[in-house]
């Protein structure tokens, strides 16, 4: 469960390391973000190998891919993680651009879900399927 101002970690190599929620994308009246939800965030850290690639205080997009709250599966299996953790895409309007090449750690199966239910972004999702190493 993602709210308004939490702080997240990045999951891949884009060059950020924290980042901080500015707004949960695709909600009326409730603000909170799930596995597979965009959001609006702003860099707090970032790596200073990368001073031309990222910066701080513009928007990007974010997508959710780990949460330290629990999920609940069909199956009766409990997933749970040490911290929040996002991948990071650019922010170019409808068109929006992951900006790293590798994921680090493992990505939920519910993406995988939310790539078949949205069929617009079906190509850019299914991308970020084949860069991780693992699906829990």
């Amino acid at each position: 469960m993602i709210c308004l101002q939490t702080k997240l970690k990045i999951a891949d190599n884009s060059g950020a390391k924290i980042a901080k929620c500015i707004k949960v994308l695709g909600f009326g009246i409730k603000k909170v973000g799930f596995i597979g939800n965009l959001i609006l965030i702003c860099i707090k850290k970032k790596k200073n190998k990368f001073k031309k690639k990222i910066k701080k205080k513009i928007i990007y997009h974010g997508l959710i891919v780990m949460v330290k709250q629990r999920v609940y599966r069909k199956d009766g299996t409990i997933v749970k993680f040490n911290d929040n953790r996002i991948l990071l895409f650019s922010s170019g309007g409808l068109k929006t651009k992951f900006l790293g090449t590798r994921v680090y750690g493992s990505i939920m199966k519910e993406i995988r879900q939310y790539i078949y239910e949205n069929k617009k972004n079906k190509q850019k999702y299914a991308k970020l399927v084949s860069y991780c190493d693992s699906i829990i």
